[in-house]
């Protein structure tokens, strides 16, 4: 009978700043990379990492079960580390891009927009529009492009660290039991 995997205690600092990293784009590697791991071991352990939080998601629900409880084993640290992870995915994930405007249709400035809606934003780009030339040239307007993050990206992420969707799927008898198999033959003859 194999063993279920216990989530570690304690997260390390390259641990740390990768949950940190990874929902800014939603890409594991590259938050990998952004917490420090070499470009070579970024893909494994960017994939491992997304593994280990929905362990630590799935440890921190509360169980059905009496005396199954793996709640002990994560710290206050941690339970907040995840909830704030958990929070930004929620937040890139159901985002409403019309809070990004003002009631007369124009950008918000990045500082000014609400701490719910500044996730969404993975790059801007504001351009100065001129007329004329030399002086005759005077400002007249800026260009304000945003580059979101990918919202079924978001969603799909969102889902996984909450267990919705797995890359395995597992089959349990009665009560979360081994499956009972019962082999009838009938002999005719």
């Amino acid at each position: 009978m194999a063993k279920k995997r216990v989530p570690k205690k304690v997260l390390t600092a390259k641990q740390r700043k990768f949950y940190k990293e990874f929902p800014k784009d939603m890409n594991a590697t590259q938050a990998a990379i952004r917490a420090g791991y070499s470009k070579k071991i970024a893909p494994a352990e960017g994939c491992k990492l997304l593994k280990t939080i929905r362990q630590h998601v799935k440890a921190s629900r509360p169980k059905t079960e009496p005396n199954v409880s793996i709640l002990p084993a994560i710290t206050d640290q941690t339970k907040d580390e995840y909830t704030e992870f958990l929070t930004r995915l929620r937040q890139m994930a159901f985002c409403d891009v019309r809070r990004m405007f003002d009631q007369h249709n124009n950008a918000i400035d990045i500082p000014d927009l609400p701490n719910d809606v500044a996730p969404v934003v993975a790059g801007f780009e504001i351009t100065e529009e001129f007329e004329g030339r030399g002086a005759e040239r005077k400002s007249v307007g800026f260009t304000k492009k945003f580059k979101l993050v990918d919202p079924l990206a978001a969603v799909l992420a969102f889902g996984k660290a909450l267990g919705y969707f797995s890359d395995k799927m597992e089959h349990t008898g009665k009560n979360g039991g081994p499956i009972n198999h019962h082999l009838t033959i009938e002999i005719v003859g």
